[in-house]
């Protein structure tokens, strides 16, 4: 045997023993049970974010218990095996973890670690095709699997074996009296929307203690982590030099928001104000039992925001547009236009914890109000989208994972039937709809109208939009003509408003009171406040400015044929950097403005010479001056990684 051939035949040796071996498949094995089934799956599919199982199926009512544990190989060089449920080391915050999605349950796609040995109800009404779905976070999938197995990181598999995972169902199991968790600000829900996301869901403390809102102080210690919570929250935050105009007024460190899913809720809508800070309409929801709430919300009730800039600058048909022009004349108004109206929202829900640690719906992504409750034309404002910013305490635009959402209209009492008339119009060719049907319960009794409407999906394309938005949306009025049961001896007639709202609804004759804030909008306000003429002169001409919002006038692509499947969600949520940095840039133009030196605000100008401005040098002196102690936020090439950090998908 030549040299050159004993040389290659021992290179291509040594490629066999280190080349990662493909993954085995999965093995599924299932067995029924006296009331039920278990399935064990080992080794499951690490290679991809999300891997079907559709011999494992669900019904509703089906309780299901999860289980999990083993390892993983991640790849990579040196110990590189991690713990499948609960791994640790570098980026371990982020990547590294197994996923799963039980439909109706989970509310997407969430972390193992969130629900292990913890029973979840499968909701009664849940439709569809119920099957399991497991998935696995990493940044590059290529080289995962159960080859080469090592000690992992910091030893965490050592005489650890490779990861499995056990679901054990009981079948037409009574639910649970009270909440399924025992971590305080787990969401828990008993319904789901047609979107296939839970309605009016509110805190596990809430549930346990007769619906009373938690103090996230008093319960938690303003730390959102285990055991406060098992649900994984991600936040949106910003960067310097924006934390000294979001500054947590908490310990809990989170200089912005803190968000745990997407979710609707209904309930009497009353309009709040327009801030002229981040150009939001801040509107109030008073919730069916405190559903979400915590003692920060102002009178009780769920606030719910959304941008100006994005929404209903945009707007053009007749009851938007004469809301909008009712708002920038007067909010007393603007108020009476819906203050007490029943309204459904859909949006992300997280705590504001710039404002204290009130819960909020921010962005709205969908949102109904009955501003006419005339049976003869009972008229609904409504407008839909997919993506949405967080105000100016956020640096993400929040995209909610679905391209066909519905809103679930309420069915009028005593009605038998209805016609309908619709003006909608979109930004985009690509919007369609409304598709406008009828819901009917398990009896064939009608329930509900539901609206279907379909979106491009925003994230990482590019669309041909109206305005230079970041995707599609559409707004618009549905008018429903109430048809009165034949034989009826009269005609319906409209009962007052309070007697429309769905069970559980809490009637409120008067809007919930303001609590006093202390957030970025109202530091900004105090500090236009005490500007001169001059400087308030130079902090707006140094704003960029905003070209006209243009006008969405394009009809939607007509609903034609069945509406469009709603697809369950298989990512919990999904971000993209918002490049309208509203906060920074009225950052930049503060510090260009008042020019702050430590003698004439000390902190506002360790703020602004952290990237937005340099601050005026110091007078001079015989001794170096001391210079003022820091505040206590680190740089961010020094501050502890946080969920929210980087673009995510969950």
């Amino acid at each position: 045997m030549s040299r050159a051939v004993a040389v290659s035949l021992c290179f291509s040796s040594l490629l066999v023993l280190i080349a990662p071996r493909a993954p085995a498949a999965e093995r599924v094995n299932c067995s029924n049970t006296s009331n039920g089934f278990t399935c064990r799956i080992d080794e499951p599919n690490v290679r991809q974010a999300i891997t079907e199982y559709r011999q494992v199926r669900f019904q509703p009512n089906d309780v299901v218990t999860i289980n999990a544990g083993g390892c993983v190989q991640t790849g990579g060089s040196g110990r590189t095996w991690k713990r499948y449920v609960d791994p640790t080391g570098d980026n371990s915050t982020r990547l590294y973890h197994g996923r799963v999605l039980v439909p109706g349950a989970t509310g997407g796609m969430v972390r193992l670690s969130s629900v292990v040995n913890r029973p979840l109800t499968i909701p009664s009404q849940t439709s569809g095709e119920l099957f399991l779905r497991l998935g696995y976070e990493d940044d590059n999938y290529g080289d995962n699997g159960y080859w080469g197995h090592d000690d992992g990181t910091e030893n965490q598999c050592r005489n650890v074996g490779n990861a499995w995972a056990t679901i054990t169902v009981v079948r037409g199991a009574a639910p649970a009296p009270g909440p399924q968790v025992t971590a305080p600000m787990d969401l828990v829900w008993t319904a789901l929307d047609p979107n296939w996301l839970p309605l009016n869901p509110t805190w596990a403390w809430n549930a346990q203690h007769g619906n009373q809102p938690i103090d996230p102080a008093k319960e938690c210690g303003w730390k959102f982590g285990k055991p406060c919570t098992t649900q994984d929250p991600w936040t949106n935050t910003y960067s310097p030099p924006i934390p000294w105009l979001c500054d947590a007024n908490n310990p809990s460190g989170v200089d912005g928001h803190l968000n745990w899913m997407h979710a609707t809720f209904t309930g009497q809508i009353f309009f709040k104000e327009h801030s002229g800070t981040d150009d939001d309409y801040n509107l109030l929801l008073t919730t069916p039992n405190n559903a979400g709430l915590t003692t920060y919300n102002e009178g009780g009730a769920l606030l719910l925001e959304f941008d100006t800039d994005e929404t209903i600058d945009h707007f053009s048909t007749q009851w938007w547009d004469w809301f909008h022009n009712t708002v920038d004349h007067s909010t007393g108004d603007a108020k009476r236009m819906i203050d007490g109206r029943y309204a459904i929202a859909t949006g992300t829900v997280g705590l504001d914890l710039v404002h204290g640690a009130g819960v909020e719906l921010h962005p709205v992504h969908l949102l109904a109000i009955r501003v006419n409750e005339d049976p003869n034309d009972e008229t609904w404002a409504i407008f839909a989208r997919n993506w949405g910013n967080e105000g100016m305490c956020g640096k993400d635009q929040t995209i909610l994972p679905a391209t066909v959402v519905a809103i679930d209209l309420p069915w009028y009492p005593g009605a038998q039937g209805y016609s309908f008339t619709q003006n909608f119009r979109t930004n985009s060719p690509q919007v369609a709809g409304p598709w406008v049907t009828t819901v009917n319960d398990q009896k064939g009794q009608p329930t509900s109208v539901r609206v279907v409407l379909q979106l491009p999906d925003p994230s990482g394309t590019t669309l041909p939009l109206v305005g230079g938005l970041l995707g599609g949306m559409a707004h618009g009025e549905l008018h429903l003509s109430w048809k009165a049961a034949a034989g009826s001896p009269r005609a319906l007639i409209a009962p007052q408003p309070q007697a429309l709202l769905p069970n559980g609804s809490r009637p409120v004759a008067k809007p919930p009171l303001r609590l006093a804030r202390d957030g970025a909008e109202e530091k900004l306000e105090r500090l236009e406040e005490r500007m001169t003429p001059e400087q308030r002169s130079a902090y707006r001409a140094a704003q960029p400015k905003q070209a006209p919002a243009e006008k969405h006038t394009l009809a939607p692509r007509a609903a034609a044929g069945p509406a469009p499947a709603i697809a369950k969600p298989t990512v919990r949520y999904r971000v993209v950097p918002d490049t309208n940095k509203v906060a920074h840039n009225k950052m930049v133009a503060l510090c260009a403005a008042l020019k702050p030196t430590t003698a004439t605000d000390a902190v506002l100008a360790q703020a602004c010479g952290r990237g937005a401005a340099p601050a005026a040098p110091p007078p001079p002196a015989a001794a170096p001056a001391k210079p003022p102690a820091p505040k206590a936020v680190e740089p961010a090439d020094r501050r502890p990684r946080r969920p929210g950090d980087k673009t995510l998908v969950q």
